[in-house]
């Protein structure tokens, strides 16, 4: 390169930084005036200090142009640090300044609600990812995924349009009811649909982040208050998280591995569950799969400085960082990429050095989607600890368990440390799955114990270190919590076991071409046909087996949906007297307020001795429990002449009486 051009491009390099900071400074103080005007009086110095940093930049910047530079004290450090994170001195300042408008993101939302102002937050927010990618732009343009070719794309483009099939068809009659839970989740999205809430960067129902509430309100803003919308982007997620198998395992692993492995969990029951349900569940295994592929793909990169790694790790951060506005398995990968890197770092120290300033572009991007939340939870500490708090072994169910067993803390712990590691090939799971089996049925449940046999062997691959990590969490975390092996905590766990499940047939193809060389289809067919017969296997269960015999309910649930499907029939709205007290309430169960919003349902909590007395001015449903049936008389004698209509149940007896009156 001549001197001239030389010149030039330092010229073009200062020339870009001197505009970048133009733009920074401007949108600072643009911020800082904004939020003068939002923030209450006690909070304005915040808005304050947004200005003043704008305007010193803006100095700053102003002073390059009129003495031909920036000053030495400036620009030195700036280049040295730039230059450590493979940054061009303009990249480096978008990279700093996007935890700076994130924040600002937080001050303009605020904690409440309803935001403080709508348009200042999403943008800031928005800029501050924006400005995080451009800081990367020249490493995105050298990013290269070797060995993808059209065949991949056809797999992965089937592989999901069979995912999305499996997990959308009757997407609302199975499950065959809608839980209290779901319905739950549903009216706090239809905060976000009539107003009442807008704020993605706080926590909603059980103290839940708020964003996958406002993701679920888009599709009831489409579907209205239904099942099919309440599942549906449950379903979304679910299937997607197929794709993001294969490209994991295709990039880890080789295309073999990475075909079988989607393909089972595109057809494993566990995962097609969780992918029909209403809830935020199935989210983190979507998540954490993208997250290890760009991670593992930034990782692997020979040339770190050449390969444009640094944003691969970036994206990964991104993801991981969103990752945290939905389920709070997701926490847990904080602790398995520690403890990861530092394996690692252990093994191999210069490699690990060269892959510093990935880890630093992986760290911004965690921080810069995540300060909104994170501010939220460092003023409302509660809010981030709740969802371990209420379900914890760790204090009062501890010492109950002490107390009832006379065991010591020790022994429990390793009780329940043994039911979770079970709970895949042995222990049946509970709560919101309870198929009276494992996790796994009994082909892939063999796999998985030959594919654990493997993983040991191969412990030295940094690969099979994240897979290791990946189940030991799932395993923590399911043991310290209630009701062990609970499976809506182990859903974030799925992919990892699908990839296990299929190294041994990936095994068996290599081992049977060295044994059998003559036989070149019998190393395919014997592998393939196992698997064929797990997924077949698999979605027989689920389908014909567990869905097919409505095992999923309680007879409270059943009862709420049965009135649910009544009252939806009538012709007109109805105001409704329930007599199920103390059993359950109309408002007990979320299914019925969701479901049916437009009537008014009323609990008669204390049993009536005589005729009621209220005038009925619109019409009205008087609805029994079978434990309450005998005071149907009494209404009958008060308002004579209306419909008596008895709902049964799938065991034949009858869930409740209705007597209407039009």
């Amino acid at each position: 390169m001549s001197v001239q051009e030389i010149e030039q491009e330092e010229n073009f390099g200062k020339n870009s930084e001197q505009l970048v900071l133009l733009l920074i400074s401007g949108f600072l103080v643009f911020l800082g005036q904004s939020l003068i005007q939002i923030l209450l009086e006690k909070d304005r110095w915040q808005a304050y200090v947004l200005t003043a940093l704008g305007m010193m930049l803006f100095l700053l910047t102003a002073h390059s142009f009129t003495r031909g530079g920036f000053p030495a004290w400036f620009h030195k450090p700036i280049r040295a640090i730039s230059h450590r994170l493979h940054l061009q001195p303009s990249d480096f300042h978008l990279l700093w300044s996007a935890p700076i408008f994130s924040l600002s993101a937080w001050l303009a939302a605020g904690d409440g609600n309803l935001m403080r102002s709508v348009p200042i937050a999403l943008t800031a927010w928005i800029v501050s990812i924006l400005f995080l990618l451009s800081s990367h732009r020249d490493h995105l343009k050298r990013t290269r995924l070797e060995g993808w070719s059209r065949g991949d794309t056809r797999i992965i483009l089937a592989l999901t349009i069979f995912a999305f099939l499996l997990r959308g068809i009757l997407l609302d009659q199975i499950p065959w009811v809608l839980t209290g839970d779901e319905g739950s989740a549903g009216l706090s999205a239809v905060e976000f649909v009539d107003g009442r809430r807008n704020n993605i960067f706080g926590t909603s129902w059980f103290s839940f982040p708020a964003m996958f509430f406002a993701v679920l309100s888009l599709s009831i803003r489409s579907f209205g208050q239904t099942i099919f919308a309440l599942r549906l982007p449950s379903m979304i997620a679910g299937a997607l998280t197929i794709p993001a198998m294969y490209f994991f395992a295709r990039i880890a692993f080789d295309r073999k591995i990475a075909f079988m492995a989607s393909a089972f969990m595109a057809t494993f029951h566990f995962h097609i569950h969780f992918s029909r349900i209403g809830l935020n569940n199935i989210w983190d295994g979507l998540f954490i799969t993208l997250f290890f592929s760009f991670l593992w793909w930034g990782w692997k990169s020979e040339h770190p400085k050449k390969d444009g790694s640094s944003a691969l790790f970036l994206l990964a951060g991104l993801i991981l960082g969103l990752g945290q506005y939905f389920y709070t398995s997701m926490r847990v990968v904080f602790a398995m990429l520690g403890l990861w890197i530092t394996i690692l770092a252990i093994q191999d120290w210069p490699a690990f050095r060269k892959r510093i300033p990935g880890l630093v572009s992986l760290s911004f991007g965690v921080i810069v989607v995540i300060i909104p939340l994170a501010a939220y939870y460092l003023k409302y500490p509660d809010q981030f600890t709740a969802p371990f708090n209420r379900v914890s072994i760790l204090g009062p169910w501890l010492e109950q368990e002490i107390a009832y067993t006379g065991d010591s803390a020790l022994a429990i712990l390793t009780s329940q440390f043994k039911l979770a590691a079970l709970a895949f090939t042995h222990v049946n799971l509970r709560h919101w799955y309870m198929p009276n089996h494992p996790m796994l049925l009994l082909i892939p449940s063999v796999l998985f114990l030959l594919g654990i046999v493997l993983l040991l062997l191969r412990m030295k691959d940094a690969r099979y270190h994240w897979l290791v990590l990946w189940i030991i969490s799932a395993i923590t975390i399911s043991a310290l919590s209630e009701s062990t092996p609970a499976s809506q905590r182990l859903t974030f766990v799925a992919p990892a076991i699908s990839l296990v499940i299929v190294l041994p047939l990936r095994a068996m193809i290599v081992w049977l071409r060295d044994l059998l060389p003559l036989r070149r289809l019998l190393p395919i067919l014997i592998p393939g046909f196992l698997l064929f017969l797990a997924m077949g296997y698999d979605l027989y269960f689920y389908f014909v087996d567990y869905s097919g015999n409505n095992q999923f309910s309680d007879n409270n649930t059943e009862t709420a949906n049965a009135i649910a499907d009544y009252l939806l029939d009538l012709d007109s709205y109805h105001k409704v007297y329930f007599y199920g007290p103390p059993r359950m309430g109309y408002y007990t169960h979320s299914t019925l307020p969701y479901l049916v919003p437009s009537v008014t349902g009323y609990d008669v909590f204390v049993p009536i001795l005589e005729p009621p007395t209220e005038i009925l001015d619109e019409p009205t449903v008087y609805i029994f429990l079978p434990e309450r049936l005998t005071e149907l008389e009494l209404v009958e004698k008060a308002y004579p002449g209306g419909k008596t209509v008895v709902k049964k149940g799938r065991d034949i007896l009858t869930l409740f009486t209705a007597y209407q009156i039009d």
